[in-house]
């Protein structure tokens, strides 16, 4: 080769060497800097009770005072949507039972595959400190259907969908839509026998944002937790499709469709998802010391809509309420309440679209419009959750048509 022409190759190829070689360590500084800079929120332990913002319909907020509000709920946090080694999962209900505890939980909910899937509801109970739950998760028609609270049938439950859930309901039982947009359409028609739809699944996010996790990798093994953040992906037409049924619904449905935040864990990672995305059930009282009866407890808040989603790992949720005072119908006071130091935003949903929103620890809104009222909580401080993400999402309140 000619000797001009080689000495030409060698440097391109030690400029080429130069660039990756700086490209590959500005990536590690980038995720070295993220991995430094990532810190989880924490709450107050008591909630601020100074002010709070007032937002009539259609003028501007003001503050005023703080009114009491109801008794204290007991909060419980646990993770719904697991696999075991009953079905596709990598770990015993004894072990994520174990995993849970060291986790903080309270509670986990199996999901195992089956009709039902028998050897999972044999499991249910207290482990340690934990009580496991179990469901099962129904391959329908339609897609996949968790059924939760349902007593054993006598036969196998139809994989036709609305027969299932039809047949669920018969035992005493109600169903979530689970990861609904995971082949990226809506296949469940008007949805009219679901009970509740996951709003995020965790694995969901994980398999189509793989670009994502592959970019992250490196955090894996320093930050898992960091990495599943970075992975969720805002949930906008799962979002706008529980919108859209709550509109359809409101008037005829009680309780009204309830939105999951869902982990659909398998073989890796449990105990660090377990501190990623949680449900949070508010119980009138404490909850009780017989297992079945604590279990249907939890499962009775969970099929009436008394609990609210977060993701926990970019922050702690302790202190949020949501209620109303007066109703059921309208006109009706709404009240939230976000008592936390850091930037944060409330967005008070009504059908889907913004009504009210606030900055402060309460926000207060006088509902003269019958609907379907949600919030949403979102960070504004720093933060690794992607935005669009919401911090804190809540079940609906119905506002219902004032009677003649």
């Amino acid at each position: 080769m000619n000797p001009r022409r080689l000495e030409k190759k060698r440097r391109w190829g030690r400029l080429l060497r130069i660039v990756l070689g700086t490209a590959f360590a500005v990536y590690l500084a980038w995720l070295a800097l993220e991995i430094l800079s990532y810190r989880k929120y924490e709450a107050p332990p008591k909630p601020a009770r100074t002010e709070r913002t007032m937002v009539p319909p259609g003028g501007p907020a003001e503050a005023s005072p703080l009114s009491a509000a109801p008794p204290e709920p007991v909060e419980l946090r646990g993770a719904y949507h697991l696999h075991s080694r009953h079905s596709d999962g990598s770990k015993t209900p004894a072990e994520l039972a174990a995993a849970a505890e060291r986790a903080g939980l309270d509670f986990i909910i199996l999901t195992d595959h089956g009709v039902p899937n028998l050897a999972s509801l044999e499991a249910q109970g207290r482990a340690g400190r934990v009580l496991v739950i179990a469901g099962t998760e129904i391959s329908s028609s339609r897609g996949h259907l968790v059924a939760l609270g349902f007593d054993p049938p006598a036969r196998p439950f139809s994989q036709e969908a609305g027969a299932a859930a039809r047949e669920v309901h018969a035992q005493g039982g109600f169903t979530v839509i689970a990861h609904p947009y995971s082949k990226t359409r809506w296949s469940w028609g008007s949805a009219k026998d679901a009970d509740g739809l996951e709003i995020i699944n965790l694995d969901g996010d994980l398999r189509r944002g793989w670009g994502t996790a592959l970019f992250y990798a490196p955090v894996l093994l320093v930050k898992p937790t960091l990495a599943l953040l970075k992975i969720l992906d805002p949930p906008t037409a799962a979002a706008g499709k529980w919108d859209r049924i709550l509109a359809e619904t409101e008037e005829r449905l009680d309780p009204p469709v309830a939105g999951y935040y869902s982990l659909d864990t398998h073989r890796v990672l449990h105990e660090t998802a377990f501190g990623v995305l949680n449900l949070h059930i508010q119980l009138d009282s404490l909850i009780p010391a017989d297992d079945a009866a604590a279990s249907r407890a939890v499962l009775d808040s969970l099929r009436r809509g008394r609990f609210y989603n977060a993701v926990d790992a970019a922050a702690d949720p302790a202190g949020f309420r949501f209620w109303a005072e007066g109703g059921p119908t309208a006109p009706a006071t709404l009240h939230v309440r976000a008592p936390f130091p850091f930037a944060h935003e409330i967005r008070l949903l009504r059908r889907g679209e913004p009504v009210a929103a606030g900055t402060g620890p309460e926000l207060v809104f006088n509902a003269r419009e019958p609907g379907a009222y949600r919030v949403e909580v979102h960070l504004r401080a720093r933060t690794p959750l992607p935005r669009g993400v919401p911090w804190i999402c809540s079940n609906p309140i119905i506002v219902r048509k004032e009677v003649p």
